[in-house]
């Protein structure tokens, strides 16, 4: 499947956008926020280099993925909910939908 266009801006748009404070220092439920961001960032550039991503294994390839069984979802849409700084909440929105773009491929 080829990535449609407005699929390739979305993505370019969550690599440009800034990463907000709480992002770099925070753990939720045991997810460091930094950590599914780099890994949101790889599978970003796997699926813009191969159009494909493996889901079933972490985007190093060293054990079993960690943002795709919908903690990490949950955790995006509370901070969305919950957040009042609106570079979070966009960051969190931007962080939605490559996880759900990633999900299609």
């Amino acid at each position: 499947m080829k990535l449609k266009k407005e699929e390739k801006l979305i993505l370019q748009a969550f690599l440009e956008c800034p990463i907000p404070s709480i992002v770099k220092t925070e753990s939720i439920k045991n997810l460091d926020l930094m950590l599914c961001y780099e890994e949101l960032c790889n599978y970003v550039y796997e699926l813009i280099k191969t159009g494909k991503v493996n889901k079933l294994i972490n985007s190093y390839g060293s054990g079993e993925s960690f943002i795709f069984d919908g903690t990490y979802e949950n955790i995006l849409l509370k901070l969305i909910s919950n957040q009042q700084d609106k570079d979070v909440k966009i960051h969190c929105m931007l962080s939605l939908s490559v996880l759900y773009i990633l999900e299609k491929y």
